[in-house]
């Protein structure tokens, strides 16, 4: 796994990483890089917020889950952030069944720590918010339209990509087949 430094993503490529973090929402408004508060300790954002170190600071986040190819440093030790990645490209074919238990679990000792979770990847569009759907659904007893509806609430621009929709549909029926006696 190749890693982003901190160097990079707070050096002279910050604007441009700020750049390709700001998307147009489904109604046509710019959605620029932000933190999005889904829970009272949960957050999902891109990765250009998931980098910022005053933000990060402001909003009390403890625990980074990073979704995405390349795995970022630890910030510098005067910030302490426990941190987890997850290699997973945002294609359909991507197997994002694989880490969904694991994610929930981490999120949810996370939380139960007392601790601020964000959940990041490039935009916080597709692959950080079908992990916390996952998380909704296994932790709140959602269903996956329940969930996404609940995020996109907070966060507009959410919209998991087409398979993984399908997987936590899969996810969302496994469920249902486990609580049944």
């Amino acid at each position: 796994m190749s890693y982003c430094s901190y160097a990079q993503c707070l050096g002279k490529d910050r604007d441009r990483l700020h750049n390709r973090c700001t998307l147009q929402s489904p109604t046509g408004e710019t959605f620029t890089p932000q933190a999005s508060q889904i829970t009272p300790a949960l957050y999902i954002s891109d990765l250009w917020t998931a980098t910022h170190i005053p933000t990060l600071t402001s909003l009390g986040i403890t625990h980074r889950l990073s979704i995405q190819l390349e795995s970022i440093e630890p910030p510098p030790n005067s910030f302490a952030l426990k941190t987890k990645c997850i290699p997973l490209q945002d294609k359909s074919e991507a197997r994002l069944w694989m880490y969904m238990d694991s994610v929930v679990d981490w999120l949810s000792e996370a939380l139960t720590e007392g601790g601020t979770v964000l959940v990041h990847c490039i935009w916080g569009k597709s692959r950080s918010v079908a992990f916390v759907v996952a998380f909704l659904m296994r932790t709140q007893g959602m269903t996956v339209d329940q969930a996404l509806a609940c995020i996109q609430e907070k966060r507009p621009i959410a919209k998991p990509n087409v398979g993984f929709m399908q997987q936590l549909r899969l996810y969302e029926k496994g469920m249902q087949r486990m609580s049944k006696p």
